[in-house]
């Protein structure tokens, strides 16, 4: 699981290679949290 401002932003069961591992932080860390509020409101981000 993954969580960006309180938020969970990724799960899933499971291991995950370094390779996979680093993109889900690196995509974690891109995501626009105000973007994702204004799409779906502030019970989804």
């Amino acid at each position: 699981m993954a969580f960006k401002d309180k938020t969970l932003v990724f799960s899933q069961p499971g291991a995950l290679n370094a390779t996979g591992l680093e993109e889900v932080i690196q995509a974690v860390k891109n995501l626009d949290m105000d973007q994702l509020r204004a799409e779906f409101g502030p019970k989804h981000a």
